[in-house]
This record gives C-alpha cells, structure tokens and sequence, in this order.
C-alpha cells in the first residue's frame, strides 16, 4: 500500500525519537507560549509555510494581498489526483467488506476495477488532453496496484483469524486514516487543515509527485505540530511517500521518507511561519493605509 510503512522500522525511529527527548516547548500543545504561540494574528496553510519556491513571499502577497487564485502546476494536480484515487479506493474497499456477508479477493478486485471507471469519469478533469491521458494511465496503474495489494491483506487476515468482525478486518487490513481534517489556527495555521493519511502509532504521511526536495519535510513537521495543538499527544514520525510512474512498468514506483519531526525542523518551521505571516500583515497594511499627501 501507499500509504504504509515496515513496523520494524516504526519501532526503531520511534525509539532514536523519544531519545531525542524533544523539547516540549516545541511540540504544538505549547501554543499558549513562545516560541510556538503565533507573533501574528494570520492563519496560513502548511504548503505555503513549508514550501520555499519562491522565499521572497510573492506568492503569499498574491494570495493573500492581491486575492489571486493561482494555477496549480502540474504535479500539484496530479498529486492531488492520484491521492484522491487511493482516497475513493479505500471508501470503496470499506463499501464492498460492509455490504457483503460472503466474498473472497477475487471478488474484490473485480468489483474495485469496475468502480475505476466511475472515478475515471468524475475525478479525472484536466483541460490538457496530453496530460489528462498521461495522468489516466498512471492512475489506473496506481488504482491496480492498491487494488491487488489491500485485496492481499485482507486474505491475509481472514486466513489468521477463524473468528472476525467486519470493523477489525478493516483495521486489520488499511490501517491507516485518510483525509484528516485539523483545525491548526491555535499555532497560526489554517482552520481546515488536511493531512493526506494518518496511522497509528501516529505517523502522518504526505503524499508527493515531484522531485525531493530539502523542505519537504516541513509539510510533514506542520501537520504533526497541528496535531499535537489539537490532540494534546506528542507526534514524533512523519512519512513522505514519493510517487512516480515510468511508461514501461504496469505498476508506481514508491519511494518512502520515514523521519524523526526533530527539534531542527520544528524551529525551521516556526521560523518560517513568522517570516511569511509578518509578509502577509506588513503588505496589507501598506495596502490598507491612505495614500500620503502631496
């Protein structure tokens, strides 16, 4: 799956996380002081804190300024796209385990390849006919993938244990948590933050299309640090999953970032924040204020 990391490994970078012994002034419960507590009275999104294409702040005074809505470059939308594939995937996994009361993989697997074509037809819109067939290929592959291997672990378990309720068999097979919402605006975030998949213990992945890049686990830092102004609990990992497709390969190819949300990036972070928020407050009080008299 995608969205899944070797429990082994789990084990052993939440053991180097909590001999860190990360200073709590630093996770997010600690937003009623510094250096957590927000300086301005902005809420931002984690991609435009973590996200140093363009370190100027152009981008948060168009948007936040100027109230320009800007176009999504291509990886963007077919992240989103092949994030949303796994997303309808799983609903329709869960759809299919609740609704019947006998089934084997196969039947599975057929059922989530015919219901590819309904998100085919209502999620796949992009007005370049180039790349909307590239990215229709891709996700038809990534959906095969997923498809094979959820069906795999739900075989598993259901040959592990004579006795199971639908719910564990779920648990059991995906368990994970996509789609999650938080409200970040106690540490200066947005209200309706969305991280792309949660797993317990708590690790948050997010799901990326193009090349690494060094601030790519800010993302990861921000929504952990959301996490924990609204949960109260410490969340030490965060996952990156790197996803891209070759032409000649009927399946993705997945890379992962398992890594501590040290001490390092929560700082790095907090920094940004402040940095871009004061960018959005100073320019629109320029923008606000009276012009000068002659």
């Amino acid at each position: 799956m995608v969205y899944n990391i070797d429990l082994e490994l789990v084990k052993i970078k939440e053991k180097e996380a909590e001999e860190l012994n990360i200073d709590e002034s630093l996770r997010g419960y600690s937003y009623y002081k510094e250096p957590v507590k927000p300086i301005f009275d902005v809420s931002l999104p984690v991609s435009l804190i973590a996200s140093n294409f363009c370190p100027c702040g152009g981008i948060i005074y168009l948007t936040y300024v100027e109230k320009k809505k800007l176009p999504k470059s291509y990886e963007q939308l077919a992240g989103i796209i092949y994030h949303n594939a796994i997303v309808r995937l799983i609903s329709e996994v869960k759809k299919f385990v609740y609704l019947q009361d006998h089934f084997n993989a196969l039947d599975l697997i057929e059922n989530l390849i015919k219901s590819f074509e309904r998100f085919e037809d209502e999620e796949i819109k992009v007005d370049d006919d180039n790349l909307a067939k590239i990215i229709r290929t891709n996700c038809f592959k990534l959906w095969s993938y997923e498809s094979l291997q959820i069906a795999s672990r739900i075989s598993k378990v259901m040959a592990e244990e004579k006795h199971f309720s639908k719910d564990s068999l779920i648990q059991r097979a995906i368990p994970v948590m996509t789609e999650v919402n938080i409200d970040g605006s106690k540490i200066g975030l947005s209200r309706n933050i969305r991280v792309d998949a949660l797993s317990f213990p708590i690790i948050v992945f997010d799901l990326k299309t193009g090349k690494r890049k060094e601030d790519d686990r800010l993302f990861t830092t921000g929504y952990a640090m959301a996490l924990e102004s609204v949960y109260r609990k410490n969340v030490n990992l965060g996952c990156l999953v790197y996803l891209s497709f070759k032409e000649d390969l009927p399946y993705p190819i997945i890379e992962r970032d398992l890594h501590i949300i040290d001490e390092h990036l929560r700082y790095l972070f907090i920094q940004l924040r402040d940095e871009k928020s004061k960018i959005v407050v100073d320019n629109c009080l320029l923008y606000t204020s009276p012009s000068p008299r002659d």
